[in-house]
Parts: structure tokens; sequence; C-alpha cells
């Protein structure tokens, strides 16, 4: 729908006169939830947060807590969070033992995922694709390497979400 899109911006304007930030779950969650599984039928929990870097945080937090493993391997930009800035120009002011939990490979190169993998990877956050799709089965053989590896999988989805397609580019 691209900015300014006048029936959203006419909704929002709607919304203003009950509210838009609530600290508490709100029944507009339970709506939004429900009309996203509609369209996402394999979301079995969906929760509603105000940013992307605090969802991804949490999915870090959550495949470390699930798995016991330490280490995160990123690609793309997923927040300014510690874990995640730790491995890019913006690191100072992040300790070296936090840098020392995160790592980088490059997209579509599965041998860049096989050398940075180990044990204690908890988990691999990317975004499925932004600027360029994936090439020769790079997804699938990322989610097997990762399934082999006992290492979660976590599509960061900010930028694809419903741009892609209704659903996402999961």
């Amino acid at each position: 729908m691209g900015y300014a899109y006048p029936r959203v911006d006419a909704a929002i304007v709607e919304q203003l006169k009950d509210g838009i930030t609530f600290s508490q779950m709100h029944e507009l969650e339970l709506e939004l939830a429900e009309l996203v599984h509609k369209v996402i039928p394999n979301a079995e929990s969906i929760r509603i947060s105000k940013t992307g870097a605090d969802v991804t945080s949490a999915a870090v937090r959550v495949a470390r807590a699930f798995t016991g493993r330490n280490k995160v391997l990123c690609c793309g930009y997923h927040g300014w969070h510690d874990w995640y800035i730790g491995v890019t120009s913006r690191a100072q002011g992040i300790p070296e033992a936090v840098k020392e939990l995160s790592g980088t490979f490059e997209y579509n190169d599965i041998n860049s995922v096989q050398d940075a993998l180990d044990e204690d990877v908890a988990c691999v956050i990317l975004e499925p694709f932004v600027f360029e799709a994936p090439k020769n089965n790079f997804l699938q053989e990322l989610k097997d390497l990762c399934a082999a590896n006992g290492t979660l999988l976590i599509f960061d989805e900010m930028w694809t979400g419903f741009r892609i397609a209704i659903g996402g580019a999961q």
C-alpha cells in the first residue's frame, strides 16, 4: 500500500480518538491476531509488539532459552540490540564478550553458513529476501542445515511481510 494510503490514514485518525499506545494487551491486538491467523494459518501464536528490533530480540532470546545455546548467526538488518549491532560498524559500546556471541554469513552462500555454524549456535536469523531473491534453493538448504545442527531458523519478515504475498515470504 505504501505511505499515506488514504484508507489506512483515515483508520489511524479514527483510532487516535480512542488511543494507540497501550501498556497491556488490548482488544485491537486480538482482532489483528485473528486476521493475521486467517492469512497465515501456521502462525500458531501471535504477539503484537511496537518495533521489529524488539520482536527479533525476543525471538533470539526464545531461541537461546529453547536450545540452551548462546550464539546467533545473522544476515541483513535486525535492529539495534547488542546481539545484532555488535557485528556491525556501529558496535562502539558493545562489550567484546557480547560481540563474540554473534556472527554473520553471506546471503545465498550456504558455505558461509556452514563455516560459521557450530554446536553453540542457538539460531540463524535473516530476512528471507529483500533486495535479492534466494538462489540455488538457498532457503531450503539453510533450513535443512539448521535442523541437522539443532539450530533454530528465524525469518525476520519486517520487510517482506505482506509486501511479497499474503502470508509473507515464508
